[in-house]
């Protein structure tokens, strides 16, 4: 006796491909959603810890740059700080010294001058490096002098000035990085990322997983 058995397959194929395509498309949407967690906890937490004299600026730094793209196989989204010329940010988050952008000494802004009127005001355009244009010059009496826009001046390892109105006022401090508080890793973006995965993809992942059963 000879039983012949026959499958009709078609419709387990059809099964098995849509529920690979809903288990890609709930992944990226998954790590996706828990990227902009990341972020906005992330934003939440530089409020709290800084005096943020350019939120949007701040804001716009912690970037998500990948998302995740289930049709182009993209398995995963990635987040960080984006990299800025001077920015100090990402020093926040590894810790680690403030190094001078230029020359052997770094230029801090003293606060109450005009340079920093307060603790949460940003350095006006006129008094940055870039707008000042120091030059260096030599005095009459043969000392070496940096002289730039609106009356400004830099002395070599003591700081910048400014003449305003027969008096003479410190702007930027000069000082060798070894002296300046290191930078503590106080971002924590690193730690929250892996929180959120921890307590947040899983949900999102049945949350879309279940949208497209």
């Amino acid at each position: 006796m000879k039983i012949d058995v026959q499958f009709d397959t078609r419709n387990l194929r059809v099964r098995t491909l849509c529920e690979k395509k809903n288990l890609a498309y709930s992944t990226s949407q998954a790590l996706n959603e828990t990227a902009k967690d990341v972020q906005q906890k992330t934003r939440i937490r530089m409020d709290r810890i800084f005096h943020l004299r350019k939120a949007g600026f701040m804001y716009r730094a912690i970037k998500i740059f990948k998302f995740s793209n289930a049709r182009q196989g993209v398995a995963y989204a990635e987040i960080g700080v984006q990299p800025r010329p001077r920015l100090l940010l990402g020093h926040f988050e590894r810790g680690g010294r403030r190094k001078p952008v230029k020359g052997r000494n770094v230029a801090v802004p003293i606060t109450g001058s005009p340079a920093r009127p307060s603790e949460r005001s940003a350095i006006p355009e006129d008094l940055t490096f870039r707008k000042m244009k120091l030059k260096r010059r030599k005095t009459k009496s043969g000392k070496i002098q940096y002289k730039g826009q609106v009356s400004t001046f830099l002395l070599p390892n003591q700081g910048v000035f400014q003449r305003r109105n027969g008096t003479v006022q410190l702007l930027y401090k000069l000082i060798a990085p070894s002296r300046i508080k290191p930078i503590p890793a106080v971002l924590h973006l690193g730690r929250t990322a892996n929180d959120l995965m921890k307590r947040k993809f899983n949900d999102y992942f049945r949350k879309f997983y279940n949208r497209y059963q």
